[in-house]
């Protein structure tokens, strides 16, 4: 029953690890 739950805190880290890439992109292209 609580596999739902893995499978939504995982798809909460991958936009959160895209959003942080692509947020820190144009700063390392800045640079």
């Amino acid at each position: 029953m609580y596999d739902h739950i893995y499978i939504y805190i995982y798809i909460y880290i991958y936009i959160y690890i895209y959003i942080y890439i692509y947020i820190y992109m144009p700063i390392c292209l800045n640079i």
